[in-house]
């Protein structure tokens, strides 16, 4: 770790290179994540961003097409997502600016079932429910491709944690979403559920808005610095410290370790 004058140094260094962006910077993460988790859990960054663009603001859409809307009016300009958003945004011109060395994983959680088999056997008598958070891609996938032997009915909710919070409601019920996004969610709820099958599904990248090619790499170093650096409250900001970020390298593929069919059945989302 950095002393605290090199810290300073450093720090001061990187608020100097930042301050030729011009404006305040929109941070973002998918519309399925609830606007008052982005804000506990990436305050630390956007404290940092204002040290120099008091101007800076977490930004939120309410659903898929507004994210996209917002993206193409220039409104999000660092944006953490997962391999099908990234995916999405590359389509606008999105730069790849970190990649977390941890995978992600789509996680099926239920408070009564423990396998996928109990499931099976479940849907001869009856149809349990599937919750999972409306605009998650990722999800959609998984129900259309994996699941569609099984009697489930589908239900869509708003937000990540809304799905949790139905499923505490329905013991037969399924609820699907990222490993990293049950996380974020408090921990009495999580405690409750059993995890019956995880799926690998990519990574989590941080990608930037076109307009800022030119300063990509002192962005990416800045960026870098802050998830190297930043204090650690206790873990009390889970999301900062479930990922270790690396640089994007031109080799890498935003659809590394996801199911071969993913970009096909992302075309209709383009």
């Amino acid at each position: 770790m950095l002393n605290r004058l090199t810290q300073r140094i450093v720090t001061g260094l990187f608020l100097l290179a930042f301050s030729v962006i011009g404006h305040g910077m929109g941070v973002a993460m998918p519309p399925f994540v609830p606007s008052n988790i982005v804000i506990k859990e990436l305050l630390p960054l956007l404290d940092y961003l204002q040290q120099t663009r008091p101007d800076s603001r977490f930004v939120h859409a309410s659903n898929r097409v507004d994210f996209i809307a917002l993206a193409r009016e220039g409104e999000l300009d660092l944006v953490y997502v997962d391999a099908a958003y990234a995916s999405l945004l590359k389509q606008q011109g999105y730069i790849p600016l970190l990649v977390s060395q941890e995978g992600l994983q789509l996680q099926i959680s239920s408070l009564s079932f423990r396998t996928l088999a109990d499931v099976h056997v479940s849907t001869t008598a009856q149809r349990p429910s599937v919750y999972f958070a409306r605009d998650d891609i990722q999800a959609e996938f998984y129900i259309q491709e994996s699941l569609p032997g099984k009697r489930l009915q589908h239900e869509a909710m708003r937000s990540v944690d809304q799905a949790m919070m139905q499923a505490l409601s329905n013991k037969t019920a399924l609820v699907i979403l990222s490993s990293s996004d049950f996380q974020l969610l408090m921990e009495p709820v999580r405690q409750r559920f059993n995890t019956i099958s995880q799926v690998s599904f990519g990574y989590m990248y941080l990608m930037l808005h076109p307009r800022h090619q030119s300063h990509k790499k002192v962005m990416a170093e800045h960026m870098m610095w802050f998830h190297e650096n930043w204090k650690n409250d206790s873990k009390k900001y889970v999301f900062l410290n479930l990922f270790t970020f690396r640089y994007w390298k031109e080799e890498d593929h935003l659809l590394r370790n996801t199911p071969p069919n993913l970009r096909e059945y992302l075309k209709q989302y383009q």
